[in-house]
């Protein structure tokens, strides 16, 4: 196959994922050419994915990767292509897809190992928004896409519901931002959870640090030290009284599960942790919940601060970490102004 032929076979298929997008420019941007190859780039796989299940019907994996196939138009030869472990690189990359697409909950299966996958509503309302494609990634970068979408989405419902017979209704348009903004704001918490349920463990270890720090444990920022990722026995970090580190004031540990709640396995490690380092204060930070075991968990002469995934998200909106303040700058009539001239 020339280079002519390999760019043009990669026009074609960026022209059926994602039409009037790409220029032939862009192209070499996304795929990779080497030696005349012309396999797409796994962030491609994404959308093909969740097109399939658009029908709402659940599919195996063999089924998403043959439509995948038919949508890319991966020849014959193209899907014998393996990854150095010697994996099919189609297979591979569907499952690379399918895998993001459930962090994101664009995506479910219908049950523990039964290998089939249905679209949710998320993944209806992003395809809604997208319909010609978009670019894949990480479950992260999803459900950043689909926060901008659902914010867009509202403003421009918002936008509709202004009566357009009524230029001068200004105190209308006013309520109507106020509640969108309400509403913006109640479905912070939620999704500030799934975010933070995508750092990695050490990030997460890292979050609660600036958590900590920004509601005053501590002096100054050294004063909330984290332990060393590996083997920290029980404990994340500890927070000083002071920078002789003469007095600890408490330690913590900080738990990013998915689904599992915290157990009584998890606080014994704790506990334990706080007698051999010899604090009697402790905090343990979760984003799920405890079970009704670690809850009644409190040994005699200690103190251990259990705080679950709600209130953690509501002490990180209260102190700003991990959310940013979007300001829109909105002027009105000033009534009062122009009558008392």
């Amino acid at each position: 196959m020339s280079k002519r032929d390999s760019n043009d076979l990669i026009f074609e298929r960026l022209q059926n994922i994602q039409p009037f997008l790409f220029t032939e420019k862009y192209i070499q941007h996304i795929f990779v050419i080497t030696n005349m190859s012309t396999f797409p780039l796994s962030t491609l796989f994404h959308y093909p994915v969740l097109l399939a299940l658009a029908d709402g019907k659940e599919h195996c994996i063999n089924e998403l990767i043959k439509k995948t196939i038919e949508m890319l138009k991966i020849s014959e030869e193209e899907q014998k292509v393996t990854l150095k472990d010697g994996t099919n690189k189609v297979s591979s990359w569907t499952n690379f897809a399918i895998r993001n697409l459930k962090d994101a909950n664009l995506i479910c299966t219908t049950a523990k190992r039964s290998g089939k996958y249905f679209i949710t509503e998320k993944g209806k309302f992003l395809l809604t928004k997208k319909p010609n494609g978009f670019k894949g990634g990480t479950g992260k970068s999803l459900i950043a896409l689909l926060n901008t979408l659902e914010i867009s989405s509202e403003i421009e419902k918002a936008d509709k519901s202004i009566p357009q017979e009524h230029p001068n209704s200004d105190t209308s348009t006013i309520e109507k931002i106020h509640d969108l903004a309400t509403k913006i704001n109640s479905s912070l918490p939620e999704s500030l959870l799934v975010a933070v349920k995508q750092v990695n463990p050490k990030s997460f270890e890292i979050l609660i640090k600036k958590l900590l720090i920004a509601m005053g444990y501590g002096n100054t920022p050294e004063d909330v030290i984290v332990t060393q990722y590996s083997g920290d026995n029980g404990i994340d970090g500890y927070v000083r009284k002071d920078r002789l580190d003469i007095q600890k004031l408490c330690a913590y540990q900080a738990k990013r599960y998915t689904n599992a709640n915290v157990g009584i396995v998890d606080m014994n490690a704790l506990g334990g942790a706080m007698i051999n380092c010899g604090t009697r204060c402790g905090i343990f930070v979760t984003t799920t919940d405890f079970t009704p075991q670690a809850m009644k968990y409190d040994p005699r002469g200690y103190s251990i601060i259990k705080i679950n995934g709600k209130k953690l998200v509501e002490l990180l909106i209260e102190y700003g970490i991990g959310v940013k303040c979007e300001k829109i700058e909105v002027k009105t009539v000033d009534v009062d102004f122009l009558n008392n001239l």
